[in-house]
């Protein structure tokens, strides 16, 4: 079945040739009515839409149009808290990444002090290795 739509608004066109295409229509579009009885022997719809119906169908358009910008919302919402649960891992991996690297100087220092033989050799191991948890 083909269907006329006469719309001076492209978007509403889009929307309604969307619509029923998604119901196995065949749809015809015109910007006015001249456009439309210009074309329409060559492309005569089975069904035009009443003045109610495309009332009716603008309604619905507008409903849609809500329900999109509401869906747009809240996953732009769902888009900002991955992005900071990203961010809070970044940063609890690169705390985490500082603290096994402290641990792995003081273990360095453990080692020396036991390696060392003189209380000099001590020292200097420590202060070796403090020298890196220093920024």
């Amino acid at each position: 079945m083909t269907i006329l739509i006469v719309d001076d608004s492209e978007n509403n066109l889009r929307v309604l040739r969307l619509l029923l295409e998604r119901d196995s229509y065949q749809v015809v579009t015109a910007a006015d009515g001249a456009e439309a009885l210009a074309g329409a022997p060559a492309r005569l719809p089975a069904a035009m839409p009443a003045e109610e119906d495309v009332v009716y169908l603008k309604h619905y358009n507008a409903v849609l149009i809500r329900q999109l910008e509401h869906q747009t919302e809240q996953l732009k919402c769902v888009n900002r808290k991955l992005e900071q649960d990203i961010t809070g891992r970044k940063r609890a991996e690169e705390a985490l990444r500082l603290q096994a690297e402290r641990l792995q100087i003081l273990h360095e220092m453990d080692q020396g002090i036991l390696a060392a033989q003189s209380l000099g050799a001590i020292a200097e191991a420590a202060l070796d290795k403090l020298v890196r948890l220093v920024p």
